[in-house]
């Protein structure tokens, strides 16, 4: 069970992630927008975005972590 539940928060930082990025791309004010809109602090978001990047640009480096490792930095 616990495989499983890692798995899913996986693929969720992975999903928030993209939508991390879109913004990132979207706002000039990525730290504030964070702030403004999220539950976050804008080390968080950054941190679960890098990790999409990660897996994005390097999916079958041996070396990456699991996504929901990304959600330890959670405030």
């Amino acid at each position: 069970m616990a495989d499983a539940v890692l798995a899913v928060l996986s693929e969720t930082v992975l999903t928030i992630g993209a939508l991390l990025d879109e913004v990132f791309d979207t706002y000039p004010d990525f730290d504030g927008w964070v702030l403004d809109n999220l539950p976050l602090r804008p080390h968080t978001a950054e941190r679960i975005r890098a990790m999409y990047h990660l897996y994005r640009f390097r999916p079958d480096s041996p070396e990456l972590p699991e996504a929901w490792r990304a959600l330890w930095s959670l405030d």
